[in-house]
Order: structure tokens, then C-alpha cells, then sequence
């Protein structure tokens, strides 16, 4: 399997949009956004955001994952993270992972922060986080807060290619 990241384009826009609307299964905050919304994210300096295409032998899946990550202070969160359920637990959770890491080391940030917003249909990823390395830092009726501090993140070992494509 080959995934490839790219940072969010405007002629992918469609397709992110598409994904953060319609994804539900693999969704931690369904936090939903319009194509306008998602230019606006593209365009602000205070958010680093990607996709993942995904590829194997039998063909390809095109783009299966979107994640939208906003530096504030010191930390780096997690503000959505979703993926295609025909891509499930095949490692592309460990690339992604991996690579929110990477971009925190990069920018010199100490904390990545994800949150848990359960909805009926995302139990899926309940114990997504923490499956992640993460550890709860906060539980309310609403949602799981956890966090890993950067220093302390071990890399996943995975069997997929990553190919940077930073247009």
C-alpha cells in the first residue's frame, strides 16, 4: 500500500468537503464545513491541514482521508480527523498519527490535543486516541479529551509506503 499526504488544495476542496459531510463512521468531531469554510481553512496560518490518498495492488482509493489541525499556543489540536470506512484498519490511523506528530515536532509544538464528540453513529472511533498513544485529559458529558505530550509520542511501525506530495 502506497498513501500519499498532501496538504488541503483548492482543487481537492470539493472532495474534502464532500468527505467532512457525508463521513460519520470514522468522524472524532463531525464537525461539518461548507467549501467556502475549507479555503478559509487552507488560507489561515494558524491551521495545518492534509489529506491521505490511499493505493494498493488492487487499485486505487483516491482521497480517503482529511485532517484539520489548529495551532494554538504551544499545543497542536486535532479539530478533524476523518477517513473513508473502505480504508479501515489497514495502518493509514498509524500514517496519520505519525504524520500529526511529525508536523507538531516540525512546528516545535509540545502537545497534540484530540477530542472525542460521541454521536450515535461514530462509536467507531471511541478509543481512537488512545488506541493512538494519547491519554484522557478531560471527560465530560460531551466529549473525551486527550492529549500526548510530543516528546513522549513513539512513532507506529506500519507496512504502508508514505510519499510526501506537498504541492
Amino acid at each position: 500500500m502506497t498513501c500519499t499526504i498532501c496538504r488541503f488544495t483548492k482543487q481537492d476542496a470539493p472532495r474534502i468537503t464532500q468527505l467532512i459531510n457525508k463521513s460519520n463512521q470514522f468522524n472524532l468531531t463531525t464537525i461539518r464545513r461548507n467549501q467556502s469554510d475549507i479555503i478559509k481553512i487552507m488560507e489561515d496560518t494558524n491551521h495545518y491541514s492534509f489529506t491521505c490518498r490511499l493505493e494498493d495492488k488492487f487499485g486505487d482509493y483516491g482521497l480517503v482521508s482529511v485532517i484539520i489541525l489548529k495551532i494554538e499556543n504551544s499545543s497542536l489540536i486535532i479539530d478533524t480527523w476523518l477517513m473513508s470506512c473502505r480504508v479501515l484498519k489497514r495502518q493509514l490511523e498509524e500514517v496519520v498519527m505519525n504524520e500529526i506528530h511529525s508536523i507538531a515536532d516540525r512546528l516545535g509544538i509540545k502537545i497534540i490535543v484530540g477530542e472525542y464528540f460521541p454521536t450515535k453513529k461514530n462509536t467507531l472511533v471511541k478509543n481512537l486516541l488512545t488506541d493512538m498513544g494519547m491519554k484522557v485529559s478531560k471527560h465530560t458529558k460531551r466529549s473525551v479529551q486527550c492529549t500526548i505530550n510530543v516528546d513522549a509520542f513513539k512513532n507506529f511501525k506500519t507496512k504502508i509506503k508514505v510519499v510526501q506530495n506537498d504541492k
